[in-house]
């Protein structure tokens, strides 16, 4: 998969990008829209669920023009066009009322076609909703390592507590996760406030 080059979102013209956590240390950044996290947010009120994240992956237009230049010197196909630099969390789907990852991983197999992107939007991973803060499991890493197992995929979690969303993607080996921060693009006029 060859993703396409564009800047990252700036703050500007009454839009507010706020950081949380460290900047993703060996895989791409993530921008999250707060209307999709307001949404995730209010159905983590109502019960433990489990869903897709959808959205987008772009390379930076220096990292895609500097891969192509190696490209043509080793007359190969350059390997970082195929790991995005961020992603853009736009949506989500197929939210399943369950805390459940084995239920949740029987679930995927029914669906059958759940890895194939709608219309223009990837699958960027999953994401486990609850009320109240809950801590990973390994039964949740490994529906990441089954389901969601591309280096640009993430796990996150989110409590209706608004507290500050966990994002975990796994390591160059696959193996295990590490703990991320993410960029949250929202509004000047209201922006969305996390714990």
């Amino acid at each position: 998969m060859i993703f396409t080059p564009k800047q990252p979102i700036a703050a500007e013209n009454g839009i507010r990008i706020t950081e949380y956590g460290k900047p993703n240390p060996i895989g791409p950044n993530a921008y999250f829209f707060a209307d999709v996290l307001e949404e995730l947010i209010f159905h983590a009120q109502k019960h433990e669920a489990r869903g897709i994240l959808l959205g987008n992956a772009f390379l930076l237009p220096e990292t895609a023009a500097q891969n192509l230049l190696e490209a043509q010197k080793t007359n190969s196909f350059p390997l970082g066009l195929n790991i995005p630099n961020y992603l853009e969390v736009v949506a989500f789907r197929d939210i399943y009322p369950t805390a459940n990852a084995l239920d949740y991983a029987s679930y995927l197999r029914r669906i059958r076609d759940f890895k194939t992107p709608r219309g223009q939007h990837l699958i960027l991973g999953q994401v486990i909703l609850s009320p109240e803060p809950r801590q990973p499991v390994l039964e949740d890493l490994m529906l990441q390592r089954t389901y969601f197992c591309e280096p640009w995929q993430m796990t996150v979690y989110i409590s209706a507590a608004h507290t500050t969303p966990k994002v975990f993607m796994l390591n160059e080996a696959g193996e295990s996760w590490y703990e991320t921060g993410f960029k949250l693009v929202s509004s000047d006029v209201s922006p969305l406030e996390l714990s």
